[in-house]
């Protein structure tokens, strides 16, 4: 379709361009509309992000990016009459409101000083009334526009243009305060789309329910009934969703440190979802203490508010257990994991956790090594990780084959370190070696976890810490205890967690670090290890991408930053990569 070709291009462009500040445009935007795109200050945005590409160095290998307005204005051959400091919108309308079909039911809302000569930026422009037929550059088929305020209204329906909209959005709470405080926003209308998707979900409810019982047939005949009730759950949880949110926005902004993110979900007042985030309670601890400064590849922590997340099982749960009790003996495990489960959760108050970056060997020693430290009670944490463990092994003697079998067992203190005795999980995969699938499935496991399988060890450093690892080697498991022991801070205190830490909202309830420096060269090695030499270089010691999860009054909102420092490595390394493949390269020093 005409618009849709020329703006998915100059999106790309728009959106790392934008600059927030009043809100005009949505008056423009009608009420219905699903999907809103806003950008703002054009000109203003277009320097910082100039600014930004230039930083990076890619305006050598894309000149166009030094620029971002002028290339916009380039591409959509728009030399007069366009406001650069004014609003812009890209506007996704109900097709059911007007009455076209999807690929027509769009608006580009253009901020215009000069409404005029910006139609006659186009050749061969036609004008009837307040409608003007004009052609954008490389296209063949008709757009139409037309003058909506101060805004030219760009569509490739006539329909479409002919319905200005009364009233224009009107937003209030959290979601207005994200529309005006973003440099670019995508602004979902849970309303008009729950009218459109609550009777699509309903409808084919039955339809979801009955290909689950095709597909349990003979000896798993009797699991039709918890399958089902499991499934109309998650279906009931995602209509719960639905009629409870009233919005959805993801928003960016751009500073000279790097590029912030926030996901945020706002929910109406009075319904389960909002009661359910209020009840939350949100914390400016770094997270971070107990767990060593060590190598990570991700690390980051958490704090629980106990009652709701068992509200939130049991609400999750309950509606199930009629149907999971109706099995009789088969479903005692699943019960008794539950339950346990429960108590585990209502006894953890905070943790502090870190995926290791691996240092052994391929198919010697763990991918996966992961240590966490968790405050509460340590006790009903300890036996609640013993009863699942048992339960977890008669629920897998159910359902797995005897070509591929899991063993899990429990071992009470089977080790003391520094005065911690630590019980030991053990997971072994062992199977059938004249099957295919059965061997494939033991080769990946010791390429994920070592030759002697998934080791967990779990220990109380007294009666309200506890420390646990997965896989993690003897020297990482003691640095683990007297980083626990001493509720270290050091991790939290590093320069690259602190910059990133300032970035992110005070208040949260978890926070993660992803050190994607250590990715890469973990990756790297492995490859090499394999063959594959990559000329890589990355320089060491790169802040992280910071993640923070919170709630605000009656949202629920993601945060993230990506620093601008990380971005210039990763795109000097690449780019070097480039440069020497490109001249026939082949070394590959790591």
């Amino acid at each position: 379709m005409v618009v849709t070709r020329k703006i998915v291009v100059a999106l790309t462009l728009i959106i790392a361009m934008t600059q927030w500040a009043a809100a005009q445009v949505l008056e423009q935007v009608p009420e219905s509309s699903l999907v809103v795109i806003k950008v703002k200050n054009l000109a203003e945005t277009s320097g910082k992000l100039g600014a930004f590409f230039k930083e990076l160095g890619v305006d050598q290998l894309m000149p166009e990016l030094g620029d971002p307005l002028a290339a916009l204005k380039k591409h959509l051959n728009i030399q007069n009459g366009l406001d650069e400091k004014g609003e812009l919108a890209f506007v996704f309308m109900d097709p059911a409101v007007s009455g076209v079909d999807d690929d027509h039911s769009l608006v580009l809302l253009i901020p215009v000083s000069d409404y005029k000569a910006f139609t006659g930026n186009f050749a061969d422009a036609k004008t009837e009334g307040d409608l003007t037929e004009v052609k954008f550059p490389n296209e063949t088929d008709a757009s139409y526009v037309t003058p909506w305020g101060k805004y030219a209204a760009v569509s490739p329906s006539k329909e479409v243009l002919g319905k200005k909209p009364a009233a224009g959005v009107k937003l209030k709470g959290l979601t207005a305060k994200e529309l005006s405080s973003k440099d670019a926003i995508v602004y979902v209308n849970m309303v008009a789309l729950r009218a459109k998707l609550l009777p699509e979900l309903k409808n084919n409810r039955d339809e979801m329910l009955d290909k689950v019982a095709a597909g349990l047939q003979g000896e798993r005949e009797k699991y039709i009934p918890i399958a089902k009730s499991v499934v109309s759950q998650f279906l009931t949880i995602a209509q719960r969703y639905l009629e409870d949110a009233s919005s959805v926005t993801y928003g960016v902004s751009f500073t000279p440190t790097g590029i912030s993110g926030t996901l945020m979900t706002e929910f109406q007042p009075g319904t389960y979802g909002e009661s359910i985030i209020k009840k939350f309670v949100n914390s400016d601890d770094s997270m971070l203490a107990g767990i060593p400064n060590s190598k990570y590849i991700f690390f980051g922590g958490a704090v629980a508010t106990p009652e709701v997340s068992v509200q939130l099982i049991d609400d999750a749960v309950n509606p199930i257990m009629k149907d999971l009790t109706a099995l009789g003996d088969d479903a005692k495990p699943a019960i008794k994991y539950l339950e346990s489960f429960k108590k585990m959760t209502a006894a953890t108050k905070s943790g502090s956790f870190g995926m290791l970056a691996p240092s052994g060997n391929l198919g010697q020693d763990s991918i996966i090594q992961f240590i966490e430290t968790v405050s509460g009670d340590s006790k009903a944490i300890g036996d609640a990780q013993k009863t699942m463990t048992e339960t977890q092994q008669e629920l897998m003697n159910l359902f797995q084959s005897e070509s591929v079998q899991q063993k899990v067992t429990f071992t009470a203190a089977s080790k003391t370190v520094d005065g911690v005795a630590l019980d030991e999980i053990k997971s072994e995969f062992a199977g059938d070696p004249n099957n295919p699938q059965a061997a494939q499935m033991q080769q990946m496991m010791k390429m994920m976890y070592g030759p002697d399988g998934v080791k967990v060890l779990s220990g109380a450093i007294d009666d309200q810490t506890r420390v646990i690892s997965i896989a993690a080697a003897d020297e990482i498991v003691q640095q683990l205890i007297t980083a626990a022991k001493t509720k270290d801070t050091a991790l939290a205190k590093s320069d690259t967690v602190t910059a990133v830490s300032a970035e992110l909202p005070k208040k949260r309830v978890m926070v993660a670090y992803f050190a994607v420096d250590n990715l890469i060269t973990t990756g790297l090695k492995y490859a090499s290890a394999m063959g594959m030499n990559l000329p890589i270089n990355l320089p060491p010691n790169q802040p992280p991408i910071g993640m923070s999860i919170g709630t605000e009054e009656g949202a629920i909102r993601v945060d993230t930053f990506v620093p601008t420092q990380l971005v210039k490595s990763i795109t000097a390394a690449v780019i070097q990569f480039q440069m020497q493949m490109q001249g026939g390269g082949q070394g590959g020093g790591m």
